[in-house]
């Protein structure tokens, strides 16, 4: 069983309509969905393991990575 976790927003229909018309369980995939209240949970509950994947579009990962400060070493010093 593979528990995926999704928003209430349009972005999660793709994973949605799979499971209402069978996809996964016709590649012998049994998924649960669970709705979670936003994109902050899911990867909470990613990181805690607490379920298998997440929907979450690449433009909102990407925005919230590039908010996090990153050290940097330079490469190059010259």
């Amino acid at each position: 069983m593979i528990e995926i976790a999704v928003t209430s927003r349009i972005s999660a229909f793709p994973i949605l309509y799979a499971k209402s018309r069978g996809f996964f369980e016709k590649e012998g995939i049994q998924v649960q969905i669970r709705v979670l209240e936003n994109y902050d949970a899911i990867l909470a509950f990613l990181s805690s393991g607490k379920i298998e994947a997440g929907e979450i579009p690449f433009t909102t990962w990407l925005d919230l990575h590039l908010k996090k400060p990153y050290r940097t070493n330079p490469s190059f010093e010259g």
